[in-house]
């Protein structure tokens, strides 16, 4: 990406623009996961240097990143970005993910919500997987079985008999 900004198109980027490179090129993943918007605004007085506006995706990120203002604002300053100060927002676009406490998507079902495998089954799973390494073993046997319950549940659900 620095060579890339500092070739043709570096110029032809927004002040803003270059700041959010700068802020993903100078610190590391947990900050390039959670941010989810970068900006810059003029400074208290016209000859102080911009704040730079950092929208966070969670409360417990803006408590974490806040804390850390000053390690921020020095990365940024090594990397080449003079600020006059970095505050943090709670982002205004909805999460994707779907907490747990929030309803599901209709047509997702749970796991208990499908029907239990029966003894054939699970000892199909048990042979598929059993030249798996443990951890491995478990998480595949775990989607095996769920993939084999929905099927399951859709058969019954169209009539027709799954296990053929």
């Amino acid at each position: 990406m620095g060579s890339f900004l500092s070739g043709g198109f570096g110029g032809r980027l927004s002040a803003n623009q270059r700041a959010a490179a700068v802020w993903y090129r100078a610190n590391g993943d947990t900050e390039r996961r959670h941010t989810t918007g970068v900006f810059l605004r003029k400074g208290r007085t016209p000859a102080l240097p911009p704040v730079l506006g950092v929208y966070v995706d969670s409360s417990s990120r803006l408590t974490d990143f806040s804390a850390s203002r000053d390690v921020y604002l020095a990365r940024l300053a090594n990397a080449g970005l003079e600020l006059s100060g970095i505050e943090f927002l709670l982002t205004r676009r909805p999460r994707t993910e779907t907490a747990p406490h929030e309803a599901r998507p209709s047509g997702k079902r749970r796991p208990m919500d499908l029907p239990p495998l029966g003894e054939a089954e699970r000892g199909r799973v048990e042979r598929l997987t059993s030249d798996l390494p443990d951890g491995l073993r478990q998480n595949a046997s775990r989607a095996m079985e769920l993939s084999l319950r929905r099927d399951t549940l859709k058969a019954r659900e169209s009539g027709v008999d799954a296990k053929k």
